[in-house]
């Protein structure tokens, strides 16, 4: 038995296995650096997150085409208004507050939109559908523009949305009870009691 022999194949296993490990090491700590360099390059790919929308964002208007033209009815016409019509309908402007009554707007609206003559090819409805505009501020006008363009066909459609937005719950008991408890006056005829009833809408 030659124990320099032995020792001799120690030192080599020693060197073989310390070898191997290095190169080991050295392996993996080469593809952890490249998978991190690739990971770094991916990053850099991602897009950046979107913006943080408010509620703002989403009650914006997306027809921007339509923004500057407000409302316009399906079967809108063009027609010269007299100053004197402007005047009456400004006059009588209704806003929207709760303590105003959509029917009593719509009444004087109505009187003054006879006054307005027409050219033959304009009908009824397009003239009012088109100074029903000039009879409204604030919010109740601003609601107008808010409708869809081109949706309106009549000037019925148009007034019973007004009057389902601004007709408010507390008014209709008011008009119910003053139509319930509706009496004629002492010094009143019938015809005119009957007429006055007809105002209660």
């Amino acid at each position: 038995h030659d124990p320099c022999g032995d020792e001799l194949i120690q030192l080599r296993i020693y060197y073989s296995t310390t070898e191997w490990f290095t190169c080991q090491t050295v392996v993996t700590t080469t593809q952890e650096e490249e998978d991190v360099t690739l990971t770094d390059k991916r990053m850099g790919e991602i897009p950046p997150p979107p913006p943080r929308r408010t509620m703002g964002y989403y009650c914006r208007r997306t027809d921007t085409d339509q923004v500057s033209l407000g409302f316009r009815p399906a079967n809108p016409a063009n027609f010269d208004i007299k100053g004197n019509i402007l005047v009456g309908l400004r006059e009588n402007q209704f806003d929207g507050c709760a303590n105003k009554d959509p029917w009593d707007h719509l009444t004087h609206f109505s009187k003054t939109c006879q006054i307005q003559k027409m050219p033959e090819h304009v009908t009824e409805d397009q003239k009012r559908q088109r100074l029903f505009a000039f009879s409204l501020t604030g919010q109740a006008k601003d609601w107008l523009q808010c409708l869809p363009s081109g949706t309106i066909q009549t000037w019925k459609e148009l007034e019973d949305k007004f009057l389902e937005r601004f007709f408010t719950h507390n008014q209709f008991q008011k008009r119910k009870a003053e139509i319930m408890n509706f009496q004629q006056h002492e010094a009143e005829t019938l015809c005119e009691a009957y007429e006055r009833f007809k105002l209660l809408k």
